[in-house]
């Protein structure tokens, strides 16, 4: 059994990532990011930023990449491994903020807690929506 102590710990440290993964989303979005110029390029961006980006990413590096190497090197390997191999993927192609990293590694941490794949493809469904709607504010 988990010591009330312990739980709290966690529950401020989670808090905490939030908190830090918030404001650098915050400062990546103020810095030079544009909104969008019509409503079909924020469709776009949902389809593909929502939809097809989620099930891709979150099936390999979720499910290809952490199933194997949990039993090979424990849970905090996998977590900085598949977190890793995300934000690589993110740096690559042209988006290489500091909350993809920090999302890959919360990605991680809730596939391996909830045991299904569904968690982090929502989690990171949800994330990438909160940037469309953002910057479909942003560009009105």
């Amino acid at each position: 059994m988990v010591a009330e102590g312990d739980t709290h710990d966690r529950h401020r440290r989670w808090c905490f990532i939030l908190l830090a993964s918030g404001v650098l989303w915050v400062a990546r979005v103020d810095l030079g990011v544009r909104g969008f110029t019509d409503i079909s390029e924020f469709r776009r961006f949902v389809w593909h930023a929502c939809l097809w980006a989620p099930i891709t990413e979150e099936s390999v590096y979720r499910f290809a990449l952490c199933v194997p190497l949990i039993s090979l090197v424990g849970e905090r390997l996998t977590i900085l491994a598949s977190g890793a191999a995300f934000a690589a993927l993110h740096f690559r192609y042209g988006n290489p903020a500091p909350d993809n990293f920090i999302a890959g590694f919360a990605l991680a941490w809730a596939f391996l807690r909830s045991r299904t794949l569904l968690v982090p493809l929502g989690l990171h469904a949800l994330g990438n929506l909160c940037v469309a709607l953002f910057l479909l504010a942003k560009g009105a």
